[in-house]
């Protein structure tokens, strides 16, 4: 059972709109290419209207570039604890050798299979 949009359905294009269907008036794409301009223009030219927020935003990144340590504390002081060494204990220490150690015969493994595998093709 078809719908009724694909009976009515013609592959031609017309030449001609209908006498029932509304003509677009012409001064309607003439608004909105008006209004596209402008605010395209307003984007462009347009900038912050408040002088005192645009010269702290300057200010601001030019802070960050400087550094992110407060002023009167040393760079090596403000780092972060990340590069803090941590204390291991000696069994915790030891598991991470042997872990440390499968992981590195597990590559070289995989490398001896791709080297062979290349050899192959």
């Amino acid at each position: 059972m078809a719908s009724h949009a694909e009976e009515a359905f013609d592959p031609e294009p017309i030449r001609e709109l209908p006498d029932d269907e509304p003509r677009t008036p012409m001064w309607l794409p003439a608004v909105g290419a008006v209004l596209l301009l402008l605010v395209g223009c307003w984007w462009a030219l347009g900038g912050d209207d408040d002088p005192a927020a645009a010269a702290s935003a300057k200010a601001s990144g030019a802070a960050s570039v400087a550094g992110s340590a407060p002023r009167g504390i040393p760079r090596a002081a403000a780092r972060p604890e990340r590069d803090v060494p941590v204390a291991v204990d000696g069994q915790r220490k030891e598991a991470l050798r042997k872990r440390l150690e499968q992981l590195r015969e597990q590559r070289e493994q995989g490398k001896g299979r791709d080297q062979k595998a290349a050899k192959t093709r």
